[in-house]
């Protein structure tokens, strides 16, 4: 195994450990209704920086990263954001520290293939 294969299996074992890790459970919903349980790294925050003027400013900045062999394990496709609003979206439900759940679309996906992470973009569903 090579250094990059390394870092690739690496950063998946560190994004699967839900016991003693910072990885936690993340459903996903396809077009279809398909659902898949799968493990990852989540973030929401109300706050930002405002890159013109370094203020902070209130919005909300959601996401979720995953791994794509988990992706590939749960069968269902990997997400895409997708922007026709008469399509059903791909969703993400995540709970948070006090375990309330919050539904998120996605709005867009960053795939890093060079070591198996897929970082979903979230907007919140209303």
């Amino acid at each position: 195994m090579n250094l990059l294969q390394q870092a690739a299996a690496d950063l998946s074992t560190f994004m699967s450990d839900t016991s003693g890790g910072f990885a936690s459970s993340i459903i996903l919903t396809s077009p279809t209704g398909a659902r898949a349980t799968v493990t990852g790294f989540k973030a929401d925050v109300s706050q930002s920086i405002d890159p013109e003027t370094g203020q902070l400013v209130s919005g909300r900045v959601a996401s979720a990263a995953i791994p794509l062999t988990a992706i590939d394990e749960a069968g269902i496709g990997e997400p895409v954001g997708i922007a026709d609003r008469a399509t059903q979206p791909w969703v993400v439900e995540m709970q948070d520290v006090r375990g309330r759940t919050w539904k998120f679309k996605v709005t867009s996906t960053l795939p890093d293939r060079l070591l198996g992470v897929l970082v979903c973009q979230l907007t919140l569903l209303v």
